[in-house]
């Protein structure tokens, strides 16, 4: 079982991600200096929560997560930009644990100042080469809407390619399968 006094994190050159807990979301739903202070990094509150992520996301992790303890990581991820100073930039995730056929759904989102620096191909790289350190992940999904031409040009850059229509109206399903590594 993951220690929730200690969450996975992950460090790439300029950023860690800190797997949300449901202490996490309890302080992000009630108290977000506490939070502030769990992450020891600051929010700009101009810009959070980043794009399409609000409080029922944030409610349902935290009722996931209260009920499947040891499911830390496969819900959200903290973003947090290490330099100069350490700020909460965005947040990705899992829809939940995987499926029976080793998939789970990828989502991601930065807050718009961060946007175009890079950040996004980087937190999201490592939080694939972390789920495909799981043996039973067989591939990743991933949906965004077509008119979201910074979205789509991360998810082909990682490998993901289409494979139909996503859940909600207008979206586009992707898929990064266990094979695709290394391309």
């Amino acid at each position: 079982m993951t220690d929730i006094h200690q969450p996975p994190s992950l460090l790439t050159e300029r950023l860690e991600l800190i797997a949300a807990t449901a202490t996490h979301l309890d302080a992000e739903l009630g108290d977000r200096a506490k939070l502030s202070a769990m992450l020891d990094a600051w929010f700009d509150p101009k810009e959070w929560p980043p794009p399409l992520v609000d409080d029922g996301a944030f409610g349902w992790c935290r009722d996931f997560l209260a009920v499947r303890p040891g499911a830390v990581g496969w819900t959200l991820w903290y973003v947090v930009a290490t330099n100069p100073t350490r700020q909460v930039v965005g947040l990705m995730g899992f829809k939940g644990t995987p499926n029976g056929d080793g998939l789970v759904e990828i989502g991601y989102s930065l807050i718009p100042s961060h946007q175009g620096r890079g950040l996004g191909t980087e937190a999201l790289k490592a939080l694939l080469d972390w789920a495909f350190a799981h043996d039973e992940i067989q591939g990743v999904l991933a949906q965004t809407f077509p008119e979201l031409d910074a979205s789509l040009a991360l998810l082909h850059k990682l490998g993901f390619h289409e494979v139909g229509e996503g859940d909600e109206p207008r979206t586009i399903r992707f898929l990064r399968e266990r094979e695709s590594i290394g391309r």
